[in-house]
Order: structure tokens, then sequence, then C-alpha cells
């Protein structure tokens, strides 16, 4: 959360605040499925969930710059 603030605070404009705020929200729930699954499938599940998170997110941040249009 705090490169979303900082980000936020020097007035950026862009994905990248956003992606850092989703990220930083997001991320305690996905450990905590992690940590709290009953079994090894559900544990599967949940870090599964996790990887796709980061990897939607890591697509967006490295993706290059697009024309304004």
């Amino acid at each position: 959360m705090q490169g979303h603030i900082t980000l936020r605070d020097r007035n950026v404009d862009g994905d990248l605040k956003c992606i850092l705020r989703g990220i930083a929200e997001d991320m305690p729930g996905r450990l905590d499925a992690i940590q709290n699954a009953p079994d090894d499938r559900e544990r599967g599940v949940a870090l599964s969930e996790l990887s796709h998170l980061l990897d939607d997110n890591a697509a967006v941040i490295l993706a290059p710059p697009q024309p304004a249009s």
C-alpha cells in the first residue's frame, strides 16, 4: 500500500498506482485463504488464485507503454 500512497502523493496518474492498491487490498485475504485451507486441495486452489492475481498484475506492470489515443 505504501507504493500506492507514494504515487498518489506525487500525483502520478496511471495503472501502476491502482495495481499497487489492488494487490495491497487483495493480498491479506489470499494469504489467509492459503494459511487456513482445510486440506491440500483447497490450499492448491488458494495458491492458484494468488498466482493468478500476481501474474495478471505483473502483465499490466510489464506491458510496454501504449501511445495516447
